[in-house]
């Protein structure tokens, strides 16, 4: 749970070559997520009116947990909605490779420590940490926290899955995956991520 551990997100991008290695759902769990998901989405509407959790710190959470998960569509929104939130470019490039703590609140730590232990341990987090956290935060803003980790995770993971699908297709298999359950994620995100890679390659030119 050390927040100065380097990313799955920077081995991607420096070692390109590599097996692709960064997490991806395998059908049933890609369902029962996605379910979750739906099932949050009154919580997540709660979420933009209570502002327990502001801007800043909403971008700190989705930027620590997809430092974890890899996602590199992730990487590319959530910097820039960070960017809009008032962080700079250096604070957004550290939060992604777990560096230098620069510009984090003391009452935000626990929470992007908890936010790695969460995505390092796919969704099962110690409870005594969970307790920890809620003890810290309250209820209501724990709640909102937990929130917008299920949040991040799901999309980090769909990213990835989506990309899975691509490297599949040029000769790189996702390790333990298989290409079935890709394409059924591939084409149920492609609505999302097509137009954000789109995005992506216009940004790089």
């Amino acid at each position: 749970m050390n927040y100065d551990r380097s990313s799955r997100f920077q081995e991607e991008v420096l070692n390109p070559e590599k097996t692709f290695s960064m997490k991806v759902y395998r059908f049933p769990v890609f369902i029962k997520d996605f379910l979750a998901f739906l099932t949050d989405t009154p919580a997540l509407i709660k979420c933009l009116f209570s502002r327990r959790i502001n801007r800043d710190f909403e971008s700190k959470i989705m930027l620590t947990v997809t430092s974890v998960n890899g996602c590199s569509y992730c990487a590319w929104f959530h910097s820039r909605e960070a960017l809009k939130a008032g962080l700079d470019q250096d604070q957004v490039q550290s939060l992604l490779a777990r560096g230098s703590q620069r510009g984090i609140k003391e009452m935000e730590l626990a929470a992007l420590n908890f936010a790695v232990h969460y995505a390092e341990t796919s969704q099962k987090p110690d409870p005594e940490l969970t307790e920890n956290l809620y003890s810290l935060y309250g209820k209501e803003t724990a709640d909102e926290i937990m929130v917008r980790l299920r949040q991040i995770y799901f999309g980090n993971l769909c990213g990835n899955t989506y990309k899975a699908f691509l490297s599949r297709l040029k000769g790189v298999k996702a390790e333990g995956s298989f290409w079935l359950s890709e394409l059924a994620v591939f084409l149920f995100t492609l609505p999302l991520f097509g137009p954000i890679s789109l995005l992506m390659k216009k940004k790089e030119k």
